[in-house]
């Protein structure tokens, strides 16, 4: 659970521990993630999409992705 204020980088964080949990093999419809607004699950679910879109489309990324989230070995094909 992560409770902070507007702000203070509770998409970046979730988005992360989602993108996480997928590398170590955990199903996308098995991972629960809530919050209070409509908006905020469709920014939510934006950066999922944008994160894994640019992970496998750019080496570079899917390199700085891999350590904000602490996994090794994970490159572009991957994502």
């Amino acid at each position: 659970m992560i409770l902070a204020s507007a702000g203070s980088g509770k998409t970046y964080a979730l988005t992360n521990r989602f993108v996480k949990l997928l590398t170590l093999g955990a199903k996308p419809e098995r991972i629960v993630a809530l919050t209070f607004t409509r908006k905020a699950a469709g920014e939510f679910f934006d950066a999922i999409l944008h994160k894994l879109a640019n992970a496998a489309r750019d080496p570079q990324a899917a390199a700085k992705l891999a350590t904000e989230i602490g996994v090794r070995g994970f490159g572009s094909k991957e994502f």
